[in-house]
């Protein structure tokens, strides 16, 4: 199968821009029996750049290459959010002298379209050539972002997951892998003024720790990816979370809900501080880098 990788842009506060002009053509060998099947995305293993062991990612049960390929690239989004919002929390909890657990990471990942020949897309994407042909030629389509076979393309990992929380649940255990996820959780409301939390947070051993990946976010405007539940997420997590030493020692308030909007009202004066110190110590060093 050949793919064309996407080049990714960073932007601020975790977010990117997708570029598929000019991007990187590979070769990938995947395999047709699939290793995971979830209520949203079908898992096959597979190769690229001949030594690389990667999982290949597809929405399950694909019927619309538009939202496929929206779904998908909001899970790219979520984890380079992932890794901004994880990177500040350490730097918080560094910075207080909280004892955390560091062994956790947003996994790497690559948004990939399919090269379609023929008009007729691989068995493995599950889209078939007269499904392909059908939406291609829509006269919706002419209105719409090109279509594409889109693939989620990541490190494969051991199939052993540990569950830190659900979509709508979340797990109360009082270790530290699990104080930390759900003090992270807290934190990505908190830090964002009540605009978003991370859910769904599981990860996968490695030799560099626990591999997040798969995960979630409620955000206020309810499009963030398929599993944001939108006000009502960001209610639900408010109503189940408690509080435990992490979120108390670095300074987190307890969580309320504005009523009649059901708007969650996190105290901004520390993190409008926090804020500032980081932005302070970039500065310098980056002073520091050009000196």
């Amino acid at each position: 199968m050949k793919l064309c990788i996407a080049q990714i842009q960073e932007q601020e506060e975790g977010e990117i821009d997708v570029n598929w002009d000019g991007g990187e053509v590979v070769e990938a060998v995947v395999s047709d029996a699939s290793i995971g099947s979830g209520l949203t995305k079908t898992v096959f293993p597979g190769l690229i750049r001949v030594s690389e062991q990667m999982v290949f990612k597809r929405m399950s049960n694909p019927y619309n290459m538009h939202y496929d390929s929206w779904a998908l690239e909001s899970e790219l989004r979520i984890l380079h959010r992932g890794k901004f919002f994880w990177d500040i929390f350490k730097q918080v909890c560094e910075q207080d002298g909280v004892d955390y657990c560091k062994d956790f990471s947003f996994t790497d990942a690559y948004l990939a379209e399919e090269i379609v020949e023929k008009d007729t897309p691989s068995t493995l994407s599950g889209v078939t050539a007269d499904h392909y042909m059908q939406e291609m030629y829509e006269p919706e389509s002419a209105d719409l972002e090109p279509l594409r076979v889109i693939w989620l393309i990541e490190p494969r990992c051991t199939t052993e997951v540990t569950k830190y929380s659900g979509t709508m649940t979340q797990v109360k255990r009082n270790t530290l892998p699990f104080m930390t996820m759900a003090a992270f959780a807290h934190f990505s409301l908190f830090w964002s003024h009540g605009k978003m939390v991370f859910v769904d947070l599981q990860g996968s051993p490695t030799e560099h720790g626990q591999v997040l990946f798969d995960a979630m976010t409620h955000t206020r405007e309810g499009d963030s990816g398929p599993g944001d539940h939108g006000y009502e997420g960001l209610k639900e997590f408010i109503k189940n979370h408690t509080d435990n030493r992490i979120c108390t020692e670095i300074g987190m308030k307890e969580l309320m809900i504005e009523k009649e909007k059901h708007r969650s009202k996190p105290t901004t004066s520390q993190r409008t501080k926090r804020s500032q110190r980081c932005a302070t110590q970039s500065g310098e060093s980056e002073n520091e880098d050009e000196a």
